[in-house]
């Protein structure tokens, strides 16, 4: 059974708590998005709009969305994510991914998220060299291949060279989980999956599905 993530992008946290209420009893993660315009163009919460309930999160006088039913990655597409790693440890994530275009301080990360308990994933865009990636291997718990280079956004359609970066890691780390996120929707995720993701993570293919449960099934039992 294919491991599946939805993930959020969130505009403000009323966003990304409704988001999270349509799947909270469906699935076992979310992925939320985090940008501030520095590395992806977009710019998300909690670096938009009203961010107190960020400032309560991190202060652990409150936690995330429905965080009794499901656990949370979050996706740092972000430049200099090192300065921001505490504030989401503190605010109980599980997994946290890491651009390997974006800091020059994985050391730091790795030990940090070690001692802190959380998975740590690493992710590049297609345009990425996969030596990048392959030097820095040891450090993962796991992989996430961008399907785009038009990364911060829903609904972009799928870079085929990803095909190509999924097939050799496989090849290469035949145990690893390799994740993949954009453009995971019905016509691209069961080849996906042939190439050696076991991890698919989708927005707009659940989120504006008529049975969000039935598209998770339905990515599950590939």
């Amino acid at each position: 059974m294919t491991d599946v993530v939805f993930s959020i992008i969130p505009e403000d946290f009323e966003d990304l708590k409704y988001k999270a209420g349509r799947v909270k009893n469906i699935l076992d993660f979310i992925q939320i998005d985090i940008s501030n315009g520095s590395f992806a163009p977009s710019t998300t919460w909690p670096f938009k709009n009203d961010n107190d309930f960020y400032n309560r999160i991190i202060k652990e006088d409150e936690g995330l969305p429905f965080w009794e039913n499901v656990s949370y990655e979050v996706d740092m597409l972000i430049n200099k994510p090192e300065d921001h790693l505490d504030d989401w440890i503190k605010a109980g994530v599980s997994r946290v991914i890491i651009h390997l275009e974006t800091t020059k301080e994985l050391v730091e990360i790795r030990r940090k998220t070690k001692e802190a308990g959380v998975e740590l994933g690493f992710s590049i865009n297609p345009s990425t060299d996969d030596e990048v990636l392959y030097k820095n291997l040891e450090h993962a718990d796991f992989v996430q291949f961008m399907g785009s280079d038009e990364i911060g956004f829903h609904g972009v359609e799928l870079d085929e060279n990803v095909f190509n970066k999924i097939q050799a890691l496989r090849e290469k780390a035949p145990e690893i989980i390799i994740s993949i996120d954009i453009g995971v929707n019905e016509s691209t995720a069961k080849e996906l999956v042939e190439a050696g993701a076991n991890r698919l993570v989708s927005g707009s293919f659940i989120l504006d599905s008529e049975s969000p449960k039935s598209s998770v099934e339905f990515l599950k039992n590939l």
